[in-house]
């Protein structure tokens, strides 16, 4: 059984989960990862868009969603080679439409607000994995997990009926 540290890894890699929800000020609401990741020590971000596959509950066939895959590295022993490696995935969740990318995120709020006189009250979603630096995960390990759990929670919790893109 692989371990943490000096604790036995019972279900897999560890997998964190975070869920946001905007508020009515678009200057004080939510923000992309890549604006705080640095902040809390992670470095050589490697920031890609990846197509995951959802299955909601009930449906044919899966669905698609594009989110932004972030890879990073902490440092756990001021060497490179001792890091923690780190991914994250992350997208947007609108009253009607998805989004992946910040900047369309915030023209689509805008947009909306203005013309359409609505705001999307979006909620953004960041699953994220590590391995390496020790832990007895690897990348693949790592990133099919926190995909499995990307892709149930926006499986049951997205009202898809309702999602236009």
């Amino acid at each position: 059984m692989p371990t943490f540290g000096n604790k036995p890894e019972a279900h897999g890699p560890t997998v964190s989960v975070s869920i946001v929800y905007s508020g009515q000020d678009l200057n004080n609401s939510i923000h992309r990862p890549e604006r705080c990741l640095p902040a809390q020590g992670h470095q050589g971000l490697r920031i890609r868009d990846v197509v995951l596959q959802v299955t909601p509950p009930g449906a044919d066939k899966p669905r698609e969603i594009t989110c932004k895959e972030i890879k990073s590295f902490t440092l756990t022993a001021n060497t490179e080679e001792a890091s923690l490696k780190h991914v994250h995935y992350y997208f947007f969740i609108g009253n009607d439409r998805l989004c992946h990318s910040h900047w369309s995120r915030t023209f689509l709020d805008i947009w909306d607000r203005m013309v359409k006189g609505k705001s999307q009250s979006w909620a953004y979603l960041q699953v994220g994995s590590y391995w390496g630096g020790g832990t007895g995960v690897d990348e693949q390990t790592a990133e099919k997990a926190a995909q499995e759990i990307i892709s149930e929670i926006a499986g049951r919790q997205i009202i898809w009926d309702k999602i236009k893109n």
